[in-house]
């Protein structure tokens, strides 16, 4: 085992500890948070918050965080109990301090993952070597890709791809379900055959998503066929990421004409037909101006630590409505959090 892989142990392992305190004690702890590193991106993806005119408009407004105040974050994190990051952007191999950052996160103990779109992939490969959990984003195929991403983008990630494999680095490819990626399964398995990889799928889960592009979102009955699908390859291939548990709980989810269940809709529905949502409980998004979300589909629902305090911003989290969503990456999420055994197995041999 060499040392990184030792380092991936250790600081799972811390993962998991502060997940098991979390569960016995019922106290609500961020063991997980997605850290908006900069608000610029080199890509404009239709289905991001950076693409969105209004936040770009706000965002830029907003310093970009130094160093230092990094740095402080993240030590203001690890003392209430975070101990895996996924470091975002914007794109984050944007910032010339990312390598400095994860080497100081990683010497505190925490797991460090991080999503990027991969173009700057070849210039900072040492970078990318001191992650523990790397992903690359790639929409289906190349029509579809460059349809969301940009012309000519789907080349790029590829070339990204080949790339990290080429340096050792294990690596997850995802996309997002839309109109444009619903026919790319069998590509992206095809892909993950190729280069030895595993991927996963998830839906657009902004709130104003429907105002964007009609072809973004998909039906329920869209939605329902390609996860059907999706969970025949589950069952005969390697290469899904996503557990079965997850899988299941999206097609069988018991409210077909809304995809978020309310605390007012719980009378309606068996407490086991649904995965209750952990986002909020034990992860929540800190974006770059400082304010903390639940999650994606509650972007903007929050308050900014620099004004009242992560404290009171984390609080707030707990009055939030919402009980569980028919977004995949959310529910998969929530059921790793919870220690869910069948799930929690799967993210270990597919995530880490």
């Amino acid at each position: 085992m060499n040392l990184n892989n030792l380092d991936k142990y250790r600081t799972g392992k811390n993962v998991l500890v502060k997940l098991l305190e979390s569960k016995i004690t019922g106290k609500r702890i961020p063991v997980r948070v997605f850290l908006q590193m900069t608000k610029f991106c080199n890509m404009r993806c239709k289905h991001c918050w950076v693409y969105q005119v209004d936040y770009q408009e706000e965002i830029l407004k907003t310093k970009e965080p130094t160093t230092r105040e990094l740095k402080k974050l993240i030590n203001l994190l690890y003392n209430r109990g975070t101990r895996w990051i996924n470091f975002l952007g914007g794109e984050p191999l944007l910032r010339e301090d990312l390598g400095e950052l994860l080497d100081y996160a990683r010497k505190k103990g925490i797991y460090c993952e991080m999503s990027t779109n991969g173009l700057l992939a070849s210039k900072k490969i040492d970078v990318l070597k001191k992650v523990h959990n790397l992903c690359i984003s790639i929409d289906g195929d190349k029509k579809g890709n460059d349809a969301i991403r940009g012309k000519g983008s789907y080349e790029k990630v590829i070339n990204a791809i080949e790339t990290v494999v080429d340096s050792g680095l294990k690596l997850r490819i995802h996309a997002v379900l839309s109109g444009y990626t619903k026919d790319s399964l069998d590509h992206m398995v095809a892909l993950s055959r190729k280069y030895g990889l595993v991927f996963n799928f998830a839906e657009c889960s902004l709130p104003d998503i429907n105002n964007r592009d009609d072809n973004l979102v998909l039906s329920d009955k869209e939605i329902y066929k390609f996860y059907k699908k999706y969970r025949e390859y589950k069952m005969k291939t390697p290469y899904v990421a996503s557990s079965l548990t997850a899988i299941d709980a999206v097609i069988h989810w018991p409210l077909p004409l809304k995809r978020t269940i309310y605390k007012k809709d719980l009378p309606k529905i068996r407490k086991d037909s649904y995965v209750k949502c952990q986002l909020g409980e034990r992860s929540c998004m800190v974006d770059v101006d400082g304010k903390v979300y639940t999650c994606p589909e509650r972007w903007k629902d929050g308050l900014s630590l620099y004004d009242v305090g992560f404290d009171k911003a984390w609080e707030y989290l707990a009055n939030r409505d919402c009980v569980a969503c028919r977004i995949l990456g959310s529910t998969e999420q929530s059921l790793t959090l919870n220690l869910s055994p069948k799930p929690l197995l799967n993210a270990i041999a597919k995530f880490s």
